[in-house]
């Protein structure tokens, strides 16, 4: 099982013999309020993987980003890989000296807005300071 838009499908179905391995099942993409919980229920298994703590302000703006900035994929799934990644940029950078990366106070690394709006910037080339204000 996988996810692939359909020019995805078409470059991988091109070949007769792939082609008969795979079907279509269209999904609608989630709305962002849908996606918030989604988001949650991977929140316990991300925070223990990449060490950090995530809060809902957090996820609200994952979800949002996922939407509207992250590029070509739909929700749910472009706001999980979204919020993977900046849980590992947290953790990998959190010996840096960044006002964007916090201590929970329980030794774990609390992931920050900005941290979320850096990769989100990095994946789509949107201004940092423009993902920031939204």
């Amino acid at each position: 099982m996988g996810e692939m838009d359909e020019r995805e499908y078409d470059i991988l179905t091109a070949h007769g013999l792939i082609a008969e391995h795979f079907g279509v099942v269209k999904v609608q993409a989630m709305s962002v309020e849908a996606t918030v919980p989604v988001l949650r229920s991977h929140c316990a298994a991300l925070e223990a993987h990449h060490g950090v703590a995530i809060g809902d302000d957090v996820l609200e703006m994952v979800a949002a980003l996922g939407a509207n900035v992250v590029p070509p994929r739909v929700l749910p799934g472009t706001a999980v890989d979204l919020l993977d990644e900046a849980a590992s940029r947290a953790r990998r950078t959190s010996g840096t000296r960044d006002n964007g990366r916090m201590d929970d106070g329980g030794g774990n690394v609390r992931l920050s807005r900005r941290v979320v709006a850096e990769v989100a910037s990095r994946r789509s080339g949107h201004r940092l300071e423009q993902l920031l204000r939204e």
